[in-house]
C-alpha cells in the first residue's frame, strides 16, 4: 500500500478480499480497519467518530484480537460532552456520566506492537468464522500489523495490563518506568526507568523543578512562585490495563491563603508515555496586567543519571550530567519543534513541550543546562518557555516524555508517534491517530482530515 492513499493491483484485491465479510450480525460487528504509519511500539488512540461501524455497539462487549482468535490488551474510555473523561475512581469520581455504549468522543486504546504481523487477515479468514470476526490492517509493507475487533460480550478479555498504579502511595509502575506523585501537587517527585536486570530501576530524575517569574502590575510588581506553589489535587482517576487517567484540578498558590484561578489537569500515561495537558483560560491580554514572564521546567537529575548527556537533536546541543565545572547555559530554540532527550548509550528518555501559545521568535525561549543543580541534584535539564504577548483566550500546553526501551534504545523511533502520527484507514473513512489530540491543532487536523 502506498503512504498517500493509493492501492497497487495487489493490494486492491487484497481489500476486496478483506471487505467480504463486512458486515453485521446479531452476536457481533464485522469491521476492517487499516492504520498506515511509520511503525514503532506507540499506542493508537481512536476516537469513536473514526471507526463509525463500532458507534453504538456495548462497551461491554468490544474486543480485539489476534489472528489465533485471542484477546489483545484494549482499554476504551468514555468522554463527556464537556470533554471530560469518564473516571470510576476517586472521591469526585463520575461513573454515572457515562452510558456504556461506544459514543463518537469516546477513545479506543490498544498498542501498534500488540497486533500480528502481515499476513495474519489472510490465515484469520481461512481459519475462522468471519461473522463473529473483525479485521485491522495497521502499517505498510514488511512492517504492517493486523488484529481484529469483534463484538462478543461472551467473549473473555485479554488479562494482560501494562499499568500498575497504587493511588494511596501515588506510585505508578510500567514495563519501561515509574513515576511517584504527591497527593497535592501537580509534578512528580521522582522518576525512573527501567534497568537493564529484571524487576530494577534506574532512579533518573528527582523532583520536576518549576519556576515562573514576572512582572505584574505593568511590570511594576516582580512575581515569583515555584513547583511548591503549584497545587493540584487529583479529584478522580481511572487505571486501565493500557493507559491511567488522573484528573486533577491545578490552581497557583498565591500566599496568605488566596488562590489563584484553576485550570483542569488530565495526566495520561501509557506503557511508554506520559502526556499532561494543561487547559489555561486567560481573561484578558496578557500585557493588560503583566509584562515578560517565564516559564521553567527542568527535571532534577538524580545521582544515578550521572553517566548520561543532555542534548536536543538536530540543534548541536550536546553536554554531559557528570563535570567539575559550573554551567549555566539557555540554548535559544523554538521549543515546539525539536525534543531534549537524556540518554546513556540510545537509552533513557525524551521530553518535548507543545503548545498552542505562539513563541516570539528571538524572546529568550529555549533549552536549559545548569550544573550543579539549584535543587539537590547533580544537574537542571529543560527548556524556559518565554512570553511577552498573548491574546485572551484558551490556551493548551503539553509535555509528553516517552521512554525508550531496553532491546530498541532508538529514542528518533519513539517520537514518530508524536510528529507523524499514524493514518487510519476504516473502510472509505480516513483519519489520523488521535494521541496527540490534546492540543487544539490536532483536532483541527483530525477534523480537516474527516472533512476534506
Amino acid at each position: 500500500m502506498a503512504l498517500r492513499g493509493r492501492l497497487c493491483s495487489d493490494d486492491r484485491r487484497c481489500w476486496c478480499r478483506l471487505m467480504r465479510p463486512f458486515r453485521i450480525t446479531a452476536f457481533s460487528l464485522t469491521l476492517i480497519l487499516g492504520v498506515i504509519g511509520n511503525g514503532g511500539t506507540e499506542p493508537v488512540v481512536l476516537r469513536g467518530a473514526q471507526v463509525p461501524g463500532l458507534l453504538g455497539a456495548s462497551l461491554a462487549a468490544i474486543r480485539l484480537c489476534d489472528d489465533r482468535g485471542m484477546a489483545l490488551p484494549l482499554q476504551i474510555d468514555e468522554v463527556t460532552a464537556e470533554d471530560e473523561y469518564v473516571c470510576d475512581r476517586g472521591e469526585e469520581a463520575n461513573a454515572g456520566a457515562g452510558n456504556g455504549i461506544l459514543d463518537a468522543r469516546d477513545e479506543i486504546v490498544f498498542m501498534y506492537e500488540d497486533c500480528p504481523p502481515y499476513p495474519a487477515a489472510d490465515r484469520l479468514w481461512m481459519a475462522a468464522d468471519s461473522s463473529f470476526r473483525v479485521a485491522v490492517r495497521l502499517g505498510t509493507g514488511a512492517r504492517c500489523r493486523e488484529a481484529v475487533f469483534i463484538v462478543d460480550s461472551t467473549m473473555e478479555r485479554c488479562k494482560r495490563s501494562y499499568i500498575s498504579y497504587d493511588h494511596a502511595t501515588q506510585h505508578l509502575s510500567t514495563p519501561r518506568y515509574y513515576a511517584q506523585f504527591a497527593a497535592d501537587r501537580f509534578h512528580f517527585l521522582k522518576a525512573g526507568i527501567a534497568g537493564t536486570d529484571p524487576g530494577g530501576w534506574i532512579d533518573l530524575t528527582g523532583v520536576l523543578r518549576i519556576e515562573i517569574r514576572l512582572r505584574a502590575l505593568w511590570g511594576l510588581l516582580p512575581v515569583h512562585y515555584t513547583e511548591d506553589n503549584l497545587i493540584c489535587y487529583v479529584k478522580r482517576y481511572k487505571a486501565g490495563p493500557l493507559r491511567l487517567i488522573r484528573r486533577g484540578d491545578l490552581h497557583l498558590r498565591i500566599g496568605a491563603g488566596i488562590r489563584g484561578s484553576r485550570a483542569a489537569v488530565n495526566q495520561i500515561c501509557y506503557s511508554s508515555m506520559v502526556s499532561v495537558p494543561v487547559s489555561i483560560n486567560l481573561p484578558v491580554r496578557f500585557r493588560h496586567f503583566f509584562r515578560d514572564a517565564w516559564l521553567e521546567m527542568t527535571p532534577v537529575i538524580a545521582p544515578a543519571g550521572k553517566e548520561y548527556r543532555f542534548s536536543v537533536p538536530g540543534c548541536g546541543i550536546d553536554r554531559a550530567i557528570d563535570g567539575a565545572d559550573t554551567v549555566d547555559t539557555l540554548f535559544p530554540c523554538m521549543l515546539n519543534t525539536h525534543p531534549f532527550t537524556l540518554l546513556n548509550h540510545g537509552y533513557g528518555l525524551g521530553w518535548v513541550v507543545q503548545s498552542d501559545i505562539p513563541e516570539t521568535a528571538g524572546a529568550r525561549s529555549g533549552f536549559l543546562f545548569r550544573r550543579p543543580s539549584c535543587r539537590d541534584g547533580n544537574a537542571d535539564c529543560g527548556y524556559r518557555l518565554m512570553i511577552q504577548d498573548i491574546p485572551r483566550g484558551r490556551y493548551t500546553v503539553v509535555n509528553r516524555v516517552v521512554f525508550t526501551r531496553i532491546d530498541h534504545p532508538v529514542i528518533a523511533d519513539e517520537f514518530k508517534a508524536l510528529h507523524t502520527p499514524l493514518t487510519v484507514i476504516c473502510g472509505t473513512e480516513r483519519s489520523v491517530n488521535s494521541l496527540t489530540d490534546d492540543i487544539p491543532s490536532g483536532r483541527d487536523r483530525r477534523k480537516a482530515d474527516e472533512n476534506p
